[in-house]
């Protein structure tokens, strides 16, 4: 058996391994740059606190997020975002701009109408309008509106109060309140009750003899000379000494003495630190947006006898319609060609250039792309260690709901790596789900320009997205 047959077995069984590994970890979304999206809108009066990358919830769960924001010439403002084709939304659904928690972020929330789950006309389709609510909204203007109603509340009150009081009738009542007053008055410098006035007053003047003189633990804790209960808080005198420094340390900070006192007196410095704050919040909501991808694949070309390659890649997307992919492959042909292993081959001897190539690529995502209908994704940069540009988009297998990527690459384009040919490098690869969205099939055709050394593949791969990184390293970790 030769080596590369070995080497090819060992990868189908680690694939194999780790795609048992992705299955008990649970299969996620493909993210926004492999998931199909429909373009939905909808119209605010007011908008405030939502920006481009806002998300967009239904009960809770992240569906989306909002693309643009634009200002209509009548004062409104609408909403253009993006939904996961997969998450069924009704007919009647409508659209409100709600607050996580009472200061938290603002989000756009889906809110299902009152026919249900199945609504009325079917399901949205993409480009639709949904119809914006104003329930739920919890904006600092309308905390204020609803004190501004307390306020008219309690003036409504008094003016209420102010006619009862001015009524002859209730007058009356209130001078009947008071004769009972008046009564209890007399009642209470009646001897028997002044008798027992005097002797609670002689009781209060025992206990205050007693706490003058420090005895027991409430005496002991006023005058500061027990050695229980008081001994270690100190006397009247300590708390006295106690209030007058913190006195001291308030009227500093009134004066803007200090860091504290800066901190809250200097309006330069409580700018600086809001607008610290705010530097946060957009370099928190960046990392949140921030979409992450590790890809394995091998794949064998069927027209070259023991001959395949092997592809990792890393992508980091920013945000929906940017992305940057690092990647490295292993190429056998180059492999084949420096091997001392085998000098009679056909391969031996042969320029294919490195055996280890690198890709570094910046991308650019065209939403609803024209003519296409779906997403096209291009990319610019390295390819294999050779300037190139790479075309993506998405669909579904045939007969399925399996999502499929469609991928199309021009590279080497002097065709320095391919021997005795100087047409560019062209690849044409699919790469369809078969479990989940972590285990995928690959065909295509690897140099599609060259007679001599172009092949159908086919082959595997395994790719690991935000949620299944986070699983895999916690329980590492």
């Amino acid at each position: 058996m030769r080596n590369e047959t070995k080497v090819g077995i060992l990868v189908v069984v680690a694939l194999g391994a780790l795609a048992f590994l992705s299955v008990k970890s649970g299969s996620f979304g493909l993210g926004h740059a492999t998931t199909p999206m429909r373009h939905l809108s909808s119209t605010f009066s007011n908008v405030e606190g939502i920006k481009e990358g806002s998300a967009v919830k239904m009960a809770g769960v992240d569906v989306g997020e909002v693309t643009s924001v634009k200002l209509q010439p009548n004062g409104s403002a609408v909403l253009d975002f993006d939904v996961k084709k997969n998450v069924a939304l009704p007919a009647d659904v409508t659209a409100q701009i709600t607050t996580s928690g009472l200061i938290g972020d603002r989000y756009v929330s889906l809110q299902p109408g009152p026919d249900g789950a199945l609504g009325q006309g079917g399901y949205l389709t993409a480009d639709s309008a949904v119809i914006a609510s104003n329930g739920g909204s919890t904006s600092p203007q309308d905390i204020g509106n609803n004190f501004a109603q307390v306020a008219d509340d309690l003036k409504g009150m008094t003016s209420q109060l102010r006619q009862v009081l001015g009524n002859p009738e209730n007058a009356q009542k209130l001078q009947q309140i008071i004769d009972g007053f008046a009564k209890f008055s007399n009642a209470m410098g009646d001897g028997g009750t002044m008798d027992n006035i005097e002797k609670i007053a002689a009781n209060f003047e025992k206990v205050s003899d007693q706490l003058a003189s420090g005895k027991g633990p409430l005496g002991q804790l006023i005058m500061g000379n027990g050695e229980g209960v008081s001994g270690t808080m100190g006397s009247l005198a300590d708390l006295g000494e106690a209030a007058k420094e913190f006195k001291e340390v308030m009227a500093k900070i009134n004066n803007g003495q200090g860091s504290l006192g800066k901190l809250v007196n200097d309006p330069e410095t409580a700018e600086k630190l809001n607008n610290a704050l705010d530097t946060f919040g957009d370099v928190a909501d960046r990392v949140n947006q921030l979409r992450t991808e590790v890809a394995f694949e091998g794949y064998s070309l069927t027209n070259e006898q023991g001959i395949g390659k092997g592809d990792f890649s890393l992508t980091l997307q920013p945000r929906p319609t940017r992305f940057y992919t690092a990647g490295f492959t292993s190429d056998g042909f180059a492999s084949a060609a420096k091997s001392k292993n085998d000098l009679t081959g056909p391969y031996y001897g042969k320029d294919f250039g490195h055996a280890s190539k690198f890709t570094l690529q910046f991308g650019q995502v065209f939403q609803d792309a024209p003519l296409l209908g779906r997403d096209l994704a291009v990319r610019v940069g390295l390819k294999n260690s050779t300037g190139g540009v790479g075309l993506d988009t998405y669909g579904k297998v045939p007969f399925t709901d399996k999502n499929v990527k469609y991928s199309a690459d021009v590279y080497d384009f002097s065709g320095n790596d391919t021997p005795g040919s100087s047409n560019p490098h062209v690849d044409l690869m699919a790469r369809a789900d078969l479990m989940g969205n972590n285990l995928y099939g690959v065909v295509g055709y690897d140099n599609v320009l060259s007679q001599e050394y172009g092949s159908p593949v086919v082959g595997l791969g395994l790719r690991f997205q935000d949620d299944d990184l986070k699983y895999i390293l916690g329980k590492a970790l």
